[in-house]
């Protein structure tokens, strides 16, 4: 009998309020051996839990919406806390107060997450490398770059930045990363 066995890169996504970005890019990048760990986000106190959280994977992506007041969470019953939102929306400096990134890369697919605004705010929280999108990703295009930054890694142990310019580089709409 023989065995296979290979380093395995783990990736987090962490899925807010999403249309199924998530599980499209859960299913894309499982099929490259990259064991994910999908987390669907229902409130925005869960929302501060998870990204708290003592481990991450060496990537986490998030998929959902965001707009210029920060990350969406959509409407709730009145017996949950959304006392953390403005206008609906979760401001990003509530990423830097509560996020634990030490060392880690931050892929975000969100609307707006593009800002350098946004970015400082998830590097506060400790993330090696920010990638963001700007203007407003075509989910198409979020696909695309997400298949081309981890094929770069996987396939070929490139660099992050390395990745990034790979995958940015497919054509106008990628290059919103």
């Amino acid at each position: 009998m023989r065995e296979f066995y290979g380093e395995a890169l783990h990736v987090g996504i962490i899925s807010v309020f999403d249309v199924g970005t998530g599980q499209l890019a859960r299913s894309m990048l499982e099929h490259m051996d990259v064991i994910v760990h999908l987390n669907p986000v229902g409130t925005p106190a869960g929302f501060l839990q998870r990204i708290a959280a003592q481990e991450h994977p060496a990537y986490l992506i998030f998929t959902g919406h965001g707009d210029e007041k920060g990350i969406c969470f959509g409407d709730f019953v009145p017996e949950i806390d959304t006392s953390m939102l403005k206008e609906g929306s979760l401001p990003t400096s509530e990423v830097a107060k509560h996020g634990n990134f030490r060392g880690i890369t931050i892929i975000n697919t969100q609307c707006e997450g593009g800002s350098q605004d946004v970015a400082a705010d998830f590097l506060r929280a400790g993330a090696e490398a920010y990638i963001g999108t700007s203007p407003n990703p075509d989910w198409r295009a979020t696909l695309m770059f997400l298949h081309r930054f981890f094929y770069s890694i996987v396939r070929h142990g490139a660099s992050d930045e390395k990745a990034w310019r790979h995958a940015a580089s497919y054509d106008r709409d990628t290059l919103s990363y």
